[in-house]
């Protein structure tokens, strides 16, 4: 049997495995765009519609149930709203465009993507190496066992 890394498949599979890699480096895992501040520093926030956006958010039935089962009253955080600074305030306001209706907010669907992904792929491997094994090994002779003369 040849030596495993003169064979082709090893080539193929150095070179596949070599791709993954780079792919998955060059792949951003947290990509992140917002405004980058002007030379003097300043917002302009339109404070009336970011607190339009929270109290919007505050009537739906759900956050309503969640505050009252976390027995937070809806008057608290009202007050907290109204003291809120306009950059937190503008900063909580995008937060809620970007949270997903009805869902939650992890990642989990990325998540199981990726790793269902990742385990087809190191499967298709597996079955790779062994039909290029089983393949290899039904091309090569087999050894032949060298017979000792027996000379009485």
């Amino acid at each position: 049997m040849r030596n495993c890394r003169s064979t082709r498949w090893f080539a193929y599979n150095v070179i596949f495995m070599v791709g993954i890699t780079f792919f998955l480096g060059v792949t951003p895992q947290n990509v992140v765009a917002g405004i980058i501040r002007s030379n003097d520093g300043k917002y302009i926030y339109d404070r009336e519609q970011d607190i339009e956006k929270l109290k919007a958010l505050l009537e739906k039935k759900i956050v309503q149930s969640k505050l009252l089962e976390y027995k937070i009253p809806p008057e608290l955080v009202r007050e907290k709203i109204d003291g809120i600074s306009n950059e937190d305030l503008h900063i909580l306001a995008a937060k809620i465009d970007q949270l997903p209706e009805g869902g939650d907010t992890a990642n989990y669907n990325d998540a199981f993507e990726l790793m269902l992904i990742g385990a087809i792929t190191v499967i298709v491997l597996i079955v790779w190496i062994i039909y290029s094994f089983a393949k290899e090994l039904g091309r090569s002779n087999p050894p032949q066992i060298p017979q000792e003369s027996t000379q009485n």
